[in-house]
C-alpha cells in the first residue's frame, strides 16, 4: 500500500490495523502516561526550550504546531516564544483518509473524542518551515508510531518543511516496525538531546 500524492501532500489508505503495532502502541502511551508529576514538569519545559534554540526553528518564519493531546509533550511554550518573536504559528487539522491541513486558527472547536478541532485560514507549508510532529514512539532512525490514523504518514512526503519530532525520552526505542508507508521525522527532540537524522549539524 503506498500513498499518492494530492494538493502537495499525499493520501491513502494508511490506517493502521496492525496488532503488533497496537500492543506496542499501547505499551508506549502507558509509558508516557506513568511519567511522574515532576518528570513530566522538567520533561515539558526542557523539551520545549531544546527545540526552540534548534537553528532551524529560529529561522523559520511558519511553524506548525500540535495540541498536546494522551500525554504529548505540550507546546504552548513554543507557541508562546513563536508569537512573541513574529512567527506565523498553525495547526494541523484532521480529516478522516486525508492528509492534515494547516490552519492559522481563529476558533477551536471541542469534540468528544481527541483533540479540539483548529478552524480559520489554510496556509500552505512552504520550505524553511517547521512542522512539529507528536509521536507515541520514535527509533533510533526518526521513525514513529503514531495514534494509528496515518495523517502524517500521508502528510510528510511532499510537504516541503523540515518535520521535527517532539518527545520525552522515555519514547525511544532502537527500532520500530515498520509499514512501507511510515514517514521518519528528520529531527527529534526530547528533554535530553536532539537527534539529527539528516547527517548534519543543527545547533
Amino acid at each position: 500500500m503506498s500513498a499518492r500524492p494530492l494538493d502537495g501532500c499525499s493520501k491513502g489508505s494508511l490506517i493502521d490495523l496492525s496488532p503488533t503495532r497496537s500492543s506496542e502502541r499501547e505499551e508506549f502511551r502507558l509509558r508516557r502516561r506513568s511519567l511522574t508529576v515532576e518528570a513530566r514538569t522538567f520533561g515539558q519545559r526542557a523539551a520545549q526550550a531544546r527545540l526552540i534554540e534548534t537553528a532551524p526553528v529560529q529561522a523559520a518564519p511558519r511553524l506548525a504546531l500540535y495540541r498536546a493531546f494522551d500525554g504529548e509533550v505540550d507546546t504552548s511554550l513554543i507557541e508562546a516564544w513563536a508569537t512573541e518573536t513574529g512567527k506565523d504559528v498553525v495547526y494541523p487539522r484532521q480529516e478522516p483518509g486525508a492528509p492534515l491541513s494547516f490552519l492559522r486558527v481563529k476558533t477551536w472547536s471541542p469534540r468528544a473524542r481527541g483533540p479540539d478541532r483548529p478552524e480559520g485560514e489554510r496556509v500552505d507549508l512552504e520550505q524553511g518551515d517547521v512542522v512539529v510532529v507528536p509521536g507515541v514512539a520514535f527509533d533510533f532512525e526518526g521513525y514513529r508510531l503514531g495514534l494509528g490514523g496515518g495523517h502524517y504518514d500521508r502528510t510528510l512526503p511532499t510537504c516541503p518543511a523540515l518535520a521535527i519530532g517532539l518527545a520525552f525520552e522515555v519514547q525511544r526505542v532502537p527500532r520500530l516496525p515498520r509499514e512501507p508507508w511510515d514517514q521518519p521525522v528528520d529531527l527529534l527532540v526530547t528533554e535530553l538531546d536532539v537527534y539529527d537524522f539528516l547527517g548534519r549539524e543543527i545547533l
